[in-house]
C-alpha cells in the first residue's frame, strides 16, 4: 500500500490462515522487536517513538496477536506477559496498545498486568474475538465495530485517540534529600577509607558493633552529604534535574528560532 509500510509474521509450514501484519504510515518511526519467541507463536511488537512525546510516555508498544482456536492459553499467556514485562523493563512508562484475534483465550494474566479489554461489542457471530488490551484506555474513543474487510469474517474494529485530552498537571513541591555533588561523595569515600576502626574491633558484642558502624557511617553522611531542601514539580521524572531542564529550554529556544543543528544537538543530548 503507497504510502506505508507493512511488518508481517508468515506462517512457513503450510498451515492456511493465521498470520499476523501491522501497516504504519512511513512518517512514523516504528521499528520491530525482537523478542523472544521460542514456541514461534504469531505474535508480532513494535516500538514507537518520535521526538516529542507526552510528558507522561516515553514510548508506545504495539503488539499484533493471532491466538488459533483451541491453542495452549497458557503458553502465549506467558509469552505476552514475557515480553510485556521486557519492553517495561527497558523502557519505563511505555504505553501499550495489544491487539488481535485473541478467540478464547483466557486473559485474567492480562487484566491483571493491568491492561485494560476495551472492545466490547462482537466481532464475530455474538463473540468478542477481536480484541483491545491497553494500560492508556482514557486515550481513546470508544472502539467502533465496522463491517469485515475483504473475504474476512471478522468485523473490523476502529480504535481513535482522544483528540483533546487534557494533560496531567503538577505541582511544585518542598523535598529534602541528601546533597549529590560529586566532589563531596569524593571525600566521603576518602573519609571512610582512611577511617580509624580500631575502636571497633574492641567491641565484644554484635549489636555493639552495629550501632558504631552504622553511627559512624551516618556522621560522614550528614558532615559530607547533608540533607537539604529542593524545589521540584509533582509532575518531574527522577531523573530531571536543573542540568536537563537548561538542555530543554535550550533544545525549545532552538526550536522556536529554526536553529536545526543546534536543536538537534539539544534534542540527542536530551
Amino acid at each position: 500500500m503507497i504510502g506505508y509500510s507493512t511488518y508481517r509474521v508468515d506462517r512457513d509450514d503450510g498451515r492456511q490462515g493465521g498470520r499476523v501484519a501491522i501497516l504504519v504510515k512511513d512518517d512514523l518511526p516504528c521499528h520491530v522487536l525482537a523478542l523472544p519467541n521460542p514456541e514461534r507463536l504469531e505474535t508480532l511488537w513494535l516500538l514507537y517513538r518520535q521526538s516529542r512525546m507526552p510528558r507522561e510516555l516515553s514510548h508506545i508498544l504495539i503488539g499484533c496477536v493471532y491466538f488459533p482456536p483451541a491453542a495452549n492459553s497458557g503458553v502465549m499467556i506467558e509469552h505476552l506477559l514475557n515480553c510485556l514485562d521486557a519492553v517495561s523493563r527497558k523502557c519505563s512508562n511505555t504505553g501499550i496498545i495489544l491487539l488481535g484475534d485473541f478467540n478464547q483465550l483466557r486473559d485474567n494474566a492480562l487484566t491483571s498486568f493491568p491492561l485494560k479489554q476495551i472492545a466490547k461489542a462482537p466481532t464475530r457471530g455474538l463473540a468478542i474475538l477481536d480484541k483491545i488490551y491497553t494500560n492508556g484506555a482514557h486515550r481513546f474513543l470508544p472502539p467502533v465495530i465496522l463491517p469485515a474487510i475483504g473475504k474476512s469474517d471478522h468485523s473490523a474494529v476502529l480504535l481513535t485517540p482522544t483528540a483533546d485530552l487534557p494533560r496531567p498537571h503538577g505541582y511544585y513541591q518542598s523535598v529534602v534529600r541528601r546533597s549529590s555533588d560529586s566532589n563531596d561523595k569524593a571525600l566521603l569515600h576518602l573519609a571512610v577509607k582512611y577511617h580509624n576502626w580500631a575502636n571497633f574491633y574492641s567491641l565484644t558484642s554484635c549489636d555493639e558493633m552495629t550501632s558504631h558502624f552504622y553511627t559512624t557511617l551516618l556522621a560522614y553522611l550528614d558532615f559530607f552529604l547533608p540533607m537539604k531542601h529542593y524545589i521540584s514539580y509533582s509532575a518531574d521524572k527522577p531523573w530531571v534535574n536543573s542540568q536537563f531542564k537548561q538542555l530543554i529550554k535550550k533544545r525549545q529556544m532552538a526550536f522556536l528560532t529554526i536553529d536545526k543543528t543546534a536543536y538537534r544537538t539539544y534534542r540527542n543530548q536530551v
